[in-house]
């Protein structure tokens, strides 16, 4: 019984834990350094360039903590674009055709009418044997 106690606190856990660690997309506006804390007395971490897509985390005063290509640190508020999305590839339309064109052609001509006069040197339908 224990051991279904601990096994549904563990689900919970994971899924309480998942459902926190939400990023808001956002992007920066000008070329801009992560640091490894909220300051500029702080180490550079990276550089990331303009209009970058960052994973916004939190946002404190002056400072908000980021993390792009899977490396976390701070960068200035005002450098942020927070609450807008990269742009993906643009959608476009698939091509419109003109339907293709309708041919009409005359019918053709009636199928010879076999029957009528014989004309030959034997009777019709004559077996000779």
């Amino acid at each position: 019984m224990s051991f279904a106690k601990s096994g549904l606190f563990a689900s919970l856990a994971l899924l309480t834990s998942c459902s926190l660690a939400v990023a808001e997309p956002a992007m920066t506006r000008v070329p801009t350094n992560m640091l490894s804390g909220p300051g500029p007395k702080n180490p550079v971490v990276q550089h990331i360039p303009a209009d970058a897509a960052v994973d916004l985390l939190n946002c404190e005063r002056f400072w908000c903590e980021v993390s792009w290509r899977h490396i976390f640190g701070f960068v200035p508020q005002k450098s942020l674009d927070i609450g807008a999305e990269p742009e993906g590839a643009p959608v476009y339309e698939p091509p419109r055709y003109q339907p293709a064109p309708v041919y009409v052609y005359p019918p053709p001509p009636p199928p010879p009418v076999w029957g009528g006069v014989y004309i030959g040197p034997y009777p019709r339908y004559r077996r000779h044997w």
